[in-house]
């Protein structure tokens, strides 16, 4: 690790701690953020602030932009407080910053005079792990006749949250407002954690931007890890007058689901079949007609009323309250994804990837946002009784009440198309499997054994439960 840059107050107080820590073994167990700055921060000689930041000479009318790197040197997560800064000098920085252990992380600080002349302020950065105090300094000057006038957007490039295998691409533009042509230098990447961003192209040395013209520069970023948050700085140089451009860089990489493994990829489902009760998740072999627990939804669930498998292994299910989860096949650990637009206590997948909710009627939904993007029955035809499915000949079978019991009803996701099958021997049936060719219908304390193609019931069995969902897994057939 580097030797940390600390102001002196920061530094007494380290030695204050270290001293206390060999008196108290108890203290190792401490673990708490100490906020320092970047190796080859210039210190403050003036003694009036820990540090200086200098932008030098800006015409009077145009931006610079510096940042200040601070580094978390001690033993947990840092927040970092957004500064208050007196004009003519601004930040970047308007919401608390999390900065990682033993990572650093860029301020972006403005200065745009509106004088002739030097300019200067103190800035206090605070935070969870200690403050710091920041001299800004600059000075105003008069425009030149030949000097470039420009502006960018946005300000800060957001990638938003970006799985692990995923990659999104964001775009800088860069606009020349003058009469004056503006040349473009120095492209390039800073910051602690920039190794998942990228400048599509690798840049440019030199690239002369004419009067009223713009360009564009596009930074692409890939997660490197997951369940952090990445972040960077975008440099180039504008003039004339040359002056450095700081764009911050931001974007996360949330786990994919419970228990991701090393590499990113989620635990998938190998079991034939899957039931749930209203809290636990259990594989059932239909062959020796045997449950095994493997593990509970947690309390956050509010009643899994049903889950479902896509073709990749990859287990989603859905609450009472309109939550939508994905969950890992092996204990049952969730992670929320969405909350859904309509209440639902059947889904399923379709064999194009189309995961698909029912209850007062049927729809495709997006798992990302559990937003309806498809009606294929419309609410209010059939009364549901509490699953639907999925199957191989890329038909939904869906339990509905009847009038004497429950029934099976055949849908056509293409169009929509309804068939009644036939009625089934049991009546509510709110768990719907499949594999080798039978559908299983799971009522309380009994499962059937049922031809899709009839809807007959060829086998009754008792098992124990009261039974809320159940799902087949493509991966099987």
């Amino acid at each position: 690790m580097p030797k940390p840059h600390l102001p002196r107050l920061s530094l007494l107080f380290a030695l204050l701690l270290s001293v206390a820590s060999a008196c108290n073994d108890e203290q190792l167990s401490v673990r708490a953020p100490l906020l320092g700055a970047r190796e080859g921060s210039k210190v403050d000689v003036s003694g009036r602030a820990d540090y200086l930041l200098d932008f030098g000479e800006v015409a009077v009318g145009s931006v610079s932009s510096e940042s200040f790197y601070v580094t978390n040197f001690g033993l947990a997560a840092l927040t970092l407080d957004p500064p208050v800064v007196a004009a003519p000098f601004g930040t970047e920085l308007k919401c608390p910053r999390v900065v990682p252990l033993s990572e650093s992380a860029g301020v972006a600080f403005l200065f745009q005079p509106d004088g002739i002349g030097p300019a200067e302020t103190i800035v206090t950065l605070t935070s969870d792990g200690g403050q710091l105090k920041l001299r800004l300094t600059g000075v105003g000057r008069e425009p030149l006749p030949t000097d470039c006038s420009f502006d960018f957007s946005p300000k800060r490039l957001d990638f938003g949250a970006v799985g692990p295998t995923q990659a999104k691409r964001l775009e800088l533009r860069i606009v020349n407002k003058g009469e004056n042509a503006c040349t473009l230098s120095r492209l390039s990447l800073s910051g602690a954690t920039d190794a998942g961003f990228t400048i599509v192209g690798d840049g440019v040395a030199s690239q002369e931007i004419s009067a009223f013209n713009d360009y564009t520069v596009a930074v692409e970023f890939k997660a490197t890890r997951y369940a952090v948050s990445f972040s960077g700085t975008l440099q180039f140089g504008m003039g004339p007058p040359m002056a450095s451009q700081q764009v911050p860089l931001t974007a996360s990489s949330p786990e994919p689901c419970p228990g991701a493994l090393a590499d990113g990829s989620c635990p998938v489902a190998t079991e034939k079949v899957y039931v749930n009760d209203a809290s636990k998740l259990y594989k059932w072999d239909p062959a020796a007609n045997q449950l095994a627990a493997l593990g509970s939804f947690g309390s956050s669930v509010s009643g899994m009323t049903d889950i479902a498998i896509d073709s990749n292994g990859t287990m989603i299910g859905c609450d009472g309250d309109k939550n939508l989860y994905v969950i890992n096949p092996t204990n049952a650990a969730v992670r929320k994804l969405a909350t859904m637009a309509n209440d639902a206590n059947g889904l399923t997948f379709l064999p194009d990837g189309r995961l698909v909710a029912s209850g007062a009627g049927v729809w495709a939904i997006d798992r990302t946002n559990g937003q309806v993007t498809e009606t294929i029955v419309t609410a209010g035809r059939f009364d549901t009784s509490g699953d639907i499915i999925g199957l191989p000949d890329g038909k939904l079978y869906w339990v509905v009440r009847g009038t004497s019991g429950d029934q099976l009803v055949r849908i056509d996701p293409s169009s929509g198309s309804t068939t009644l099958v036939g009625s089934l021997s049991l009546a509510r049936i709110w768990g719907v499997g499949y594999a080798n060719g039978s559908l299983y219908g799971f009522g309380s304390d009994s499962v059937i054994t049922v031809d899709p193609a009839t809807a007959q019931t060829s086998l009754t069995r008792s098992l124990s439960g009261a039974w809320w969902g159940a799902t087949t897994n493509p991966v099987t057939w």
